[in-house]
């Protein structure tokens, strides 16, 4: 086979939400108890998550779970996607060896952790402390995930 042809099917594996999403303007990188690493990329509207890509360095159950993960919560509300569980990702799935669920977990979380991010750096541009009320008004921001 030539590399043409290698390269082709490589890509035929990855989902189409796999790689940097350009313009983006949430994104966070986590790395799991397993070494497998995983990060999302995120386009926030305001409220409205607009589009998600990610990139892993895991297996395949990896890719699966980021993929998934990002379908899931394009379209919902920060407020939705910070109530987004393992266990509603593992549903979706529909299976997932049991050694191989806390690829999912690392999905959620790295999503998670990226909504905070997204949160905070926005009520700081606005020129407030986590202390101030814009933070405390912000959709989906409580003052746990500022502390």
């Amino acid at each position: 086979m030539n590399k043409s042809k290698d390269i082709e099917m490589m890509t035929k594996e990855l989902p189409i939400n796999f790689g940097p999403l350009k313009n983006a303007n949430a994104n966070a990188r986590l790395t799991g108890p397993c070494g497998d690493t995983i990060e999302f990329w995120l386009k926030i509207n305001d409220i409205e998550i607009e589009a998600v890509t990610f990139i892993t360095d895991g297996c395949k159950n990896s890719i699966i779970c980021g993929s998934t993960a990002g379908y899931i919560i394009q379209g919902k509300t920060l407020n939705d996607a910070f109530d987004f569980t393992q266990e509603e990702l593992l549903l979706e799935i529909g299976y997932l060896p049991d050694n191989f669920k806390h690829c999912a977990l690392l999905a959620v979380d790295t999503i998670k952790k990226a909504l905070e991010k997204y949160i905070i750096a926005n009520c700081y541009q606005e020129g407030c402390s986590a202390n101030n009320q814009c933070c405390n008004d912000c959709d989906g921001c409580s003052q746990d995930m500022i502390d």
